[in-house]
């Protein structure tokens, strides 16, 4: 794979997850990180999985979701448009669904 290097606002450190961490604290669940004695017997190496499933999303897209959203400019959160055939409002950062019924038809 070829291309341009990679943005240093792009890049992942330690410090930028301690940042994130401490961003989310208290908005999300904090999942525990559990062995996987399987895993490690089939890759030799000491394996540990975090439960994001417990989320209340079920998943960890929850957690991308909220450090995404608070690094928007307040240009960013204004609406944009109006999307009422799909119950969803599309703000110049990010779509929204205020119920979760994007996907269903009109009523």
């Amino acid at each position: 794979m070829t291309g341009a290097a990679p943005n240093a606002a792009d890049q992942v450190s330690f410090e930028r997850i301690q940042e994130a961490a401490a961003l989310i604290k208290g908005a999300v669940l904090e999942t525990p990180c559990l062995p996987a004695p399987r895993l490690s017997q089939l890759t030799g190496a000491e394996i540990y999985v975090k439960y994001e499933n417990m989320q209340v999303t079920g998943s960890f897209k929850e957690r991308g979701a909220l450090v995404k959203l608070s690094s928007l400019s307040p240009d960013e959160k204004k609406p944009a448009a109006s999307l009422p055939f799909r119950r969803a409002t599309m703000r110049k950062g990010s779509p929204t669904t205020p119920d979760g019924s994007a996907s269903r038809p009109p009523s």
